[in-house]
């Protein structure tokens, strides 16, 4: 929050982060964020780098187009995702698409 914060602060307002995509995506569900194990979330291609004083920043993304990580669910599970929509350095060409494909075993 002291991103989206700090952009209040530069008179930048209406700003949606990574956490208002979540909680939008879990509200039909009746899960809110604060209900998630942290360990729940990752980030898949924003690196945030950490300092020798723990302090958190935003770089560049090394995603190119076409990079792809697939997932394999042994249970069921619900899966909300966000392209980051932070300002550069995080995406200094701008968002990209993404694109989610769900494959059913056969059988």
């Amino acid at each position: 929050m002291r991103y989206v914060a700090s952009l209040g602060a530069r008179g930048i307002t209406n700003h949606r982060s990574c956490e208002d995509n979540f909680r939008e995506c879990l509200e039909p569900y009746g899960i809110q964020m604060e209900d998630l194990d942290s360990a729940g979330v990752f980030n898949a291609f924003m690196p945030r780098p950490i300092d020798e004083h723990g302090n958190i920043s935003w770089v560049e993304s090394p995603a190119k187009d076409g990079d792809h990580i697939d997932f394999l669910a042994e249970m069921d599970v619900l899966v909300a995702y966000s392209n980051c929509p932070s300002d550069p350095p995080v995406n200094p060409k701008g968002n990209r698409d993404m694109k989610v494909q769900i494959l059913v075993p056969a059988g």
